[in-house]
């Protein structure tokens, strides 16, 4: 299987902790826009996220590649890559 990959950078307001050290956020792009309110969340564990942007209400940016699956690798390099996290960079950073 072959491997397509890019990057995305999206702006993420932090929304509640879970159990399981889990954060849910939500992705301010999509706020307000298409069904349900168009409200989009995503659960990043909480380690990836800086200490000092932890609070619920924070705001960072989502730093990280996303990936789909086509024909061509192994089933190991997609695991690999499915293992890697985002990054979260303070906004007003590049």
């Amino acid at each position: 299987m072959s491997i397509v990959s890019g990057d995305y950078r999206e702006i993420a307001t932090v929304l509640m902790h879970l159990p399981g050290s889990m954060t849910k956020v939500e992705l301010e792009r999509f706020r307000g826009v298409g069904i349900a309110g168009g409200e989009v969340t995503w659960d990043l564990e909480t380690e990836t996220i800086p200490v000092h942007l932890r609070a619920i209400g924070s705001r960072f940016v989502v730093v990280g590649r996303f990936i789909r699956q086509s024909e061509d690798h192994s089933a190991e390099d997609l695991h690999a890559l499915m293992r890697m996290r985002p990054e979260i960079v303070e906004l007003g950073q590049s």
